[in-house]
This record gives structure tokens, sequence and C-alpha cells, in this order.
């Protein structure tokens, strides 16, 4: 979608989220059929403008996530700079933020054993 390079579709339960070019398109997937609506679609369907939630700034430059992730009351995005961010998706606002450090997480999952014996 957009100009991104590949397409980052998430789903939990019946939510799901995909990450564009301009920012993140959310909503929920309507799974019974009602009077309304024989058999479900999209509802409280949107798009999340990464600017308004990221902080660009004005700065200049992409403010896409490099990936996103979904959870029952958080979106997730990771920026290039390593930068993880947690939104609630209910107030569309950022309410965590932590830069991790890639090096750091892959030595201690390989092992920890920094003595080898």
């Amino acid at each position: 979608p957009g100009s991104v390079e590949f397409p980052d579709l998430r789903s939990c339960n019946n939510a799901f989220a995909m990450r564009t070019e301009t920012g993140i398109y959310y909503g929920t997937i309507e799974r019974m059929a009602s009077a309304v609506s024989i058999g479900g679609g999209v509802v409280d369907a949107g798009m999340l403008v990464y600017d308004s939630i990221l902080g660009n700034g004005g700065r200049g430059g992409s403010c896409v996530p490099s990936s996103i992730g979904v959870t029952p009351h958080h979106f997730i995005t990771l920026n290039l700079g390593n930068e993880v961010r947690f939104i609630n998706r209910e107030a569309r606002k950022v309410i965590q933020k932590e830069r991790v450090d890639w090096l750091s997480v892959s030595q201690s999952a390989s092992g920890g054993d920094a003595h080898g014996g």
C-alpha cells in the first residue's frame, strides 16, 4: 500500500492493523451475521496517521515504522532506530517508548554464559 516495501498486516482476535505509507489502517472484522450485515465485514475502521502519533516534528524524512504489531489493547511499532512504541488503540496515543539494544538482547538469548564454563 503506497510506497512501503511490503504490506505488513497483523491481526489479533477480531482486530487487524496494516502498515501503510501514511499510517496504520486498523479495524475490526465482524464475523457474526446480523440483520444489517449478512456475512460480516469490516467495522470501526480508520487510519491512524504516523505524524500524529510518532512525532516526526517537521524534521522531514520517513516516520513509517519498519514493523507493526497489534494486541487486544495496543498497536506496537518498531522504527529503524530500534525504538519500540506502544500505542493505546482506544486513546490513539503513545503510552510507552523504549529503545531496544538488539546486541544485548541477542547475547542474553544465546545462552548468557559469558564465562565459557
